[in-house]
């Protein structure tokens, strides 16, 4: 046995589609089938074009293969492609293109909401008595 042999072997294997599950398989025709997706067709109508490739997955595994084959990708839409930044909301006195002001740098932003600082009364302990009448 040599070091060549073993290695032909397992490029066989690596190849072959009987010793591999279907998942690495549809691994290898994921560009195909994410074109297919974007291209309007129906995960349905995809899975039957596999069935006659000799895949026998459901459509419930077929799905869940591509959540996890995006997932290890590192694609979150479904067309395979970066989502676009959602462009900030527009002010009720904003028209479209118009950009928007400036925040106030006192406030702390959580998501698209500003938390308000919180008045503060400070108390004078020797009030002058003029303001006061």
């Amino acid at each position: 046995m040599t070091k060549t042999s073993v290695a032909d072997v397992l490029r066989e294997l690596a190849k072959g589609d009987k010793s591999r599950s279907e998942t690495a398989r549809l691994r290898d025709v994921i560009d195909e089938v994410e074109a297919a997706l974007a291209a309007g067709v129906s995960r349905s109508a995809v899975l039957d074009a596999l069935h006659g490739q000799g895949f026998t997955m459901t459509l419930k595994s077929f799905e869940s293969a591509l959540y996890r084959i995006r997932k290890q990708r590192g694609q979150g839409t479904a067309a395979g492609t970066p989502a676009a930044p959602v462009p900030a909301p527009l002010g009720h006195d904003q028209t479209p293109g118009e950009t928007a002001p400036a925040a106030p740098a006192a406030g702390k932003k959580a998501g698209g909401f500003e938390i308000p600082v919180p008045k503060r009364f400070t108390h004078n302990p020797k009030p002058d008595d003029d303001l006061l009448k």
